[in-house]
């Protein structure tokens, strides 16, 4: 732990660090300010996270939160994303590792308490993490015809291969993706590792099991040892509990949702709202309660810039989102070789499709950050 402290000491000086343009009076090298390669940056803070964590040191917290602030404000944070490789000065689009970091990022800060992050959790996961990964063959397909071939190839046998690539290169995560579309020029190995471990950070983050209480963080379906969540978003504002051993469930509200159109019932009965901050509680529960929340689900239309007086690169999107969704997104990608996003057309509907499937239940799950 010494060891770890000298060196978090050293990586944190002010020299180390600093924004593009700072304010007067604001040193951005004492608050972990930067404007390049956030994924390295990123990787940083998530090793300062963790030894401010072991060693209960303050000031090494303070600054991954307030570099985490200052990263914040080069976001869309409703669509989870962010210029990857410099911000405000280079690259314009979002790198798979990037989405990975921000969500082990939200999740260990809101765990120690430095915040309350799971809103940019819950928008990362929801809209551009999934939209990274790769599900449509068929887009993948076009996009292969119209790339022109390999200029070079490798000088030594058996490094390269054309065969079924679109097929193979399902469930990979690109390694960039704009505001509205996926340029897939390069798929690069690291974003697909990264990304796939922020989606394991948010699945283990969503539902906490401690004692008898179950604290939901994330209204997504999810498996423990103590309830069941099953989430109708966003086609209904619909959260159902299925209580196994809970005595107690502490489930987060979205900030977005009208606290005076939740409805609370307990194994059919209504039952009075308790709030904790955020969470509203149920106490008292016994095994094969079940717990449904029902509220409105409204859709907005939004409008953000892009890459703000970036050269040739600031526009303007607008997102039709319902709840914290996005559901479409204009202008639409229009390049050959790019893939469209949130062409989610289907999850406006009112009411939620059924799938059975099986969940499974780990006997134990293991935290490594």
């Amino acid at each position: 732990l010494d060891l770890a402290g000298r060196l978090a000491r050293f990586a944190t000086l002010p020299k180390m660090w600093g924004g593009l343009a700072e304010e007067v009076g604001v040193h951005g090298g004492e608050q972990g300010h930067f404007h390049s390669h956030p994924h390295g940056h990123m990787g940083g803070l998530r090793g300062l996270l963790a030894y401010g964590a072991a060693a209960n040191d303050a000031r090494i917290l303070e600054f991954v939160r307030r570099s985490y602030e200052h990263l914040r404000t080069y976001m869309i944070p409703r669509a989870g994303w962010l210029p990857g490789n410099g911000i405000g000065d280079g690259v314009v689009h979002a790198e798979g590792c990037n989405l990975g970091d921000l969500v082990a990022l939200g999740v260990r800060m809101s765990d120690l308490g430095l915040g309350d992050y799971w809103e940019d959790v819950d928008a990362v996961v929801r809209n551009l993490l999934m939209e990274q990964q790769l599900t449509d063959v068929e887009a993948l397909r076009v996009v292969s015809a119209a790339s022109p071939p390999r200029a070079e190839r490798s000088a030594w046998p058996g490094q390269e291969t054309s065969e079924r690539m679109p097929e193979r290169l399902l469930g990979a995560f690109t390694s960039w993706g704009a505001p509205n579309r996926l340029p897939v020029g390069s798929i690069m190995g690291c974003c697909v590792a990264n990304a796939s471990l922020g989606l394991a950070f948010a699945w283990e983050g969503a539902l906490r099991c401690q004692g008898d209480t179950a604290q939901i963080n994330l209204l997504v379906n999810r498996a423990s040892r103590l309830a069941d969540v099953d989430s109708y978003l966003p086609y209904e504002g619909k959260v159902v509990v299925h209580n196994k051993a809970a005595r107690r469930i502490a489930l987060r509200v979205l900030s977005w949702i009208d606290r005076r159109t939740l409805a609370l019932t307990v194994g059919g009965l209504p039952r009075p709202i308790e709030w904790v901050g955020s969470y509203l509680l149920v106490d008292d529960l016994k095994p094969g309660d079940e717990v449904v929340m029902r509220f409105a689900v409204p859709e907005s239309t939004v409008s953000y810039t892009a890459n703000h007086r970036v050269w040739r690169q600031e526009r303007v999107y607008t997102y039709t989102l319902r709840g914290s969704t996005i559901v479409a997104v204009s202008p639409e990608a229009d390049g050959p070789r790019d893939i469209p996003i949130y062409r989610r057309a289907h999850l406006r509907s009112d009411q939620a499709p059924m799938v059975w499937v099986d969940r499974f239940v780990p006997e134990r799950e293991l935290r490594s950050w």
